[in-house]
């Protein structure tokens, strides 16, 4: 597991990272209705899942690479 993981870990990451910015986008597109705070929630919707991934794929490495 560790092989695949040094090997397709960073892949995987950025994968599932730009599925989650998609979905999330979309879902926030739809549901949008002329709010003022589209774009700070926008925003914080990139920098919040920009943080959670960073944060699990530092502590998959740290498991997975030991």
């Amino acid at each position: 597991m560790s092989e695949l993981w040094e090997r397709y870990g960073k892949t995987a990451c950025i994968i599932f990272y730009v599925f989650a910015l998609a979905m999330q986008m979309t879902t926030t597109f739809l549901i949008w209705n002329g709010r003022s705070l589209f774009w700070i929630m926008i925003i914080m919707q990139f920098l919040i899942t920009t943080v959670f991934i960073f944060i699990a794929y530092k502590v998959a490495n740290r498991v997975l690479l030991k």
